[in-house]
C-alpha cells in the first residue's frame, strides 16, 4: 500500500463494507476494444491565431520542463536558475493571461467539444503547476519545487495533447524512461503536498492498494488523467476543511481500478446538492450544474469512462456503477472505474 501522507482521523475513508454497498464489485465489461483514437479533442485550427500561438507556446513550455531530467537530478540552485530563465523565455505571465481567454477562430461558434477541451486545458494539472510556480516567484520555494513542476508538466502535457489532436504526434517523455504508465506516475507528485491555487488550497492524502501498470499507451493514460484531474480539482475547490482524500484499489476481478475521492462539504453546498439531486447524485455527471465553474468538467469524466468501456449510454454507466457520487453525512464521495492495462 502506498501512502503520500498519514491520513488524520478526521478524514473519512470508505471502508470495504461501504464500497461494497455503494459500488458494484464486478463490472459488466472491462474495456473497449480500442481506445487509441477515443477522446474529446479539437484541432488547433479551431482556435483564433492568438490562442493558437499561446497553445503552441504552452506545449513548448511544458515539454521543456518534462524533458529536464538533468535539471531534476541537479541541486536546488541550478533548478532555480533554469526555472527563472524558462519563465522569462516563454513570457510566462503573458502566456497565462492568454490561456484564461482562449477563443475560437473568428466567425466560428464554440462547439460543445471545444468548450470541454478549453475547460481541461485551463484545468488539469495546470492550476497546481501555476500554484507551485507562484510559490517560486513570490515566496520561498520548497526544496522539492522542481520535482513537482517536473511531474505536473508531464501530466498536463498529456492532457493538452489529448485535447488538441494536432499535438498528439510526438510522445510525451516517460518518467524514468519506463514503457508503461504506472500508478505512481499518476500520484507521485501528491506526496506530502497541496492542491489548488494561491487563494485556496488543501492537503491531499492518498491511499493506494495497487502498484502496477495502468496503461501501455499515452492516449488512454491521458484520458484517465482528464477524468482524475477534473474530479481532483472539483474536490479541492469544494473541500470545506482543507482536506481531500484519494483511495485507489483494484476491483475483485483484478481487471480494473476503483478511484474514490472524498472531501468534506459545508452545509450550504450539502443542502444545495440534496435539493437538486436527492440522495443519489449521479446527475452531477451530466453537464449543467456548477457552483462557480462552467458546468462541463464532470460531463467530460462521464464521457471518458463511457468511451473507455465502450458503453452504450450514460444511463448504463450509472446503472452498472462505472461512476457515481453520494453524500455521506457531511462528506462528498465521488468514484469512477478505469480498466487496467491488457
Amino acid at each position: 500500500m502506498i501512502y503520500t501522507k498519514t491520513m488524520p482521523a478526521t478524514i473519512f475513508r470508505p471502508d470495504k463494507g461501504f464500497v461494497e454497498n455503494l459500488v458494484p464489485r464486478m463490472l459488466q465489461q472491462n474495456r473497449a476494444p480500442d481506445t487509441k483514437t477515443r477522446g474529446l479533442h479539437v484541432r488547433i485550427s479551431e482556435f483564433s491565431e492568438t490562442s493558437q500561438a499561446t497553445l503552441i507556446n504552452l506545449q513548448a513550455f511544458l515539454l521543456e520542463i518534462a524533458s529536464a531530467q538533468n535539471v531534476l537530478e541537479s541541486d536546488f540552485g541550478p533548478q532555480c536558475v533554469f526555472t527563472r530563465d524558462l519563465l522569462v523565455r516563454h513570457r510566462y505571465q503573458e502566456m497565462m493571461d492568454h490561456i484564461r481567454h482562449l477563443t475560437p477562430s473568428p466567425g466560428t461558434p464554440a462547439s460543445p467539444i471545444f468548450k470541454k477541451a478549453v475547460h481541461d486545458i485551463r484545468g488539469g494539472a495546470l492550476p497546481s503547476l501555476t500554484m507551485n510556480i507562484d510559490l517560486f516567484l513570490y515566496y520561498l520555494p520548497p526544496q522539492d519545487f522542481f520535482h513537482k513542476l517536473y511531474h505536473l508538466s508531464h501530466d498536463h502535457l498529456r492532457i493538452l495533447r489529448n485535447c488538441i489532436v494536432d499535438f498528439a504526434s510526438a510522445p510525451v517523455p516517460r518518467v524514468g524512461g519506463q514503457e508503461s504508465a504506472r500508478v505512481g506516475e499518476l500520484i507521485e507528485k501528491w506526496r506530502g503536498t497541496r492542491i489548488g491555487t494561491r487563494e485556496k488550497s488543501c492537503d491531499v492524502f492518498v491511499s493506494c492498494e495497487y502498484g502496477g501498470d495502468l496503461q501501455s499507451h499515452c492516449v488512454e493514460f491521458s484520458m484517465l488523467e482528464r477524468v482524475f484531474y477534473n474530479l481532483l480539482n472539483n474536490a479541492a475547490k469544494n473541500a470545506s476543511d482543507g482536506h481531500l482524500a484519494i483511495d485507489i484499489r483494484p476491483t475483485d476481478d483484478g481487471q480494473n481500478l476503483l478511484f474514490l475521492l472524498t472531501n468534506r462539504v459545508d452545509m450550504k453546498l450539502s443542502n444545495l446538492l440534496k435539493s437538486r439531486f436527492g440522495s443519489r447524485m449521479d446527475g452531477l455527471f451530466k453537464e449543467g450544474f456548477t457552483t462557480g465553474g462552467n458546468g462541463v468538467g464532470m460531463g467530460v469524466c462521464a464521457e471518458m469512462v463511457v468511451n473507455v468501456y465502450d458503453l452504450k449510454s450514460f444511463e448504463d454507466a450509472v446503472k452498472w456503477g462505472y461512476f457515481g457520487c453520494s453524500l455521506v453525512k457531511d462528506y462528498f464521495v465521488c468514484w469512477f472505474h478505469w480498466p487496467l492495462s491488457k
